[in-house]
C-alpha cells in the first residue's frame, strides 16, 4: 500500500513539474512585441480551446453548404460581415486569430488570417501572405479549389473572376492581368496590378500557419522544425 501511495505522489509530482515548465507566448501591441511567460499547462489548455472554437465556428458558418467553393464563399461572406476594419484610435493587437474573431475588428492581414484559418478548419486548404510593392502592402489569400490555388483579397472584399466567371487562379491572373485591373483599386504608392505581376505558380509543400492551429499538424511541424527540415516553409 505504501509503495502505491509513494508511486502516486512521484507520478503526480513529476506531472506537476512538467506541466508547470515555464514557456512563453508573444503579443504585439501597436507593432511592439512583448513576451509573456506562461506555464505549459496554460499554453496547452489555450491551444486546445482555440482549436475547439475554430472547429465549432467553421461548422456553424458553412452550415449545409456543399463543396469546397461553397464553404470558402460562406466563410468569405462571414468574415466580410463580422470582422470590421480597425477603428480609428484603437490599438493594433496581434496575438491569436481567435482574439481577432472575439474583438470583431482587425487589420488587412488579420482579416486574411481569419479567412484562411476558418477555411482550413472547414476542410479547405488555404493560406495567406503579404505582398509588398514600394511602401504599399496588401494581403492576398490563396484557397485551393478544384486542384488550383484561387486568389482572394478579403480586406477589399474582392473575389477575382476569370473570363469564365470562375474564381481566378494564380495562373489565370498571370495570363490575364485584366482580371485584376478591372477591379479598379487605387493605391497611393503603387498600382494594384503591380502586386500580381511577379506572382509565381504555387507549389505548396509546407505546413501553413493555419494548419498549425490543429494539434496533430502542430506536432508534425514542431518535429520537422527541430529536425531542421528546410522545406516546411516553402511556398514556391
Amino acid at each position: 500500500m505504501f509503495k502505491k501511495v509513494l508511486k502516486f505522489f512521484i507520478i503526480f509530482g513529476a506531472c506537476s513539474i512538467i506541466l508547470n515548465i515555464p514557456l512563453t507566448t508573444s503579443q504585439g501591441i501597436n507593432f511592439r512585441v512583448k513576451t509573456i511567460k506562461i506555464p505549459l499547462y496554460i499554453k496547452l489548455i489555450e491551444f486546445v480551446d482555440r482549436d475547439y472554437n475554430y472547429k465549432i465556428l467553421a461548422r456553424d458558418i458553412i452550415g449545409n453548404r456543399a463543396g469546397d467553393e461553397g464553404r470558402a464563399l460562406a466563410i468569405f461572406d462571414w468574415v466580410k460581415t463580422n470582422i470590421h476594419d480597425m477603428p480609428t484610435g484603437f490599438d493594433v493587437i496581434d496575438d491569436h486569430v481567435l482574439n481577432i474573431i472575439i474583438r470583431r475588428y482587425g487589420t488587412y492581414d488579420q482579416m486574411a488570417d481569419v479567412f484562411t484559418t476558418l477555411c482550413v478548419y472547414a476542410g479547405v486548404p488555404a493560406f495567406w501572405r503579404v505582398e509588398k510593392v514600394n511602401a504599399e502592402r496588401i494581403a492576398l489569400s490563396y484557397v485551393k479549389l478544384g486542384g488550383r490555388w484561387r486568389v482572394f483579397d478579403i480586406y477589399r472584399g474582392i473575389i477575382f473572376r476569370n473570363n469564365k466567371k470562375e474564381i481566378a487562379s494564380v495562373e489565370d491572373i498571370l495570363s490575364d492581368i485584366v482580371i485584376v485591373s478591372r477591379e479598379g483599386v487605387v493605391l497611393k504608392n503603387a498600382t494594384y496590378e503591380d502586386f500580381f505581376k511577379d506572382l509565381q505558380p504555387i507549389k505548396k509543400d509546407f505546413i501553413s500557419k493555419e494548419e498549425r492551429q490543429k494539434p496533430f499538424r502542430r506536432i508534425i511541424y514542431e518535429i520537422q522544425r527541430r529536425l531542421g527540415d528546410k522545406g516546411i516553409e516553402k511556398v514556391m
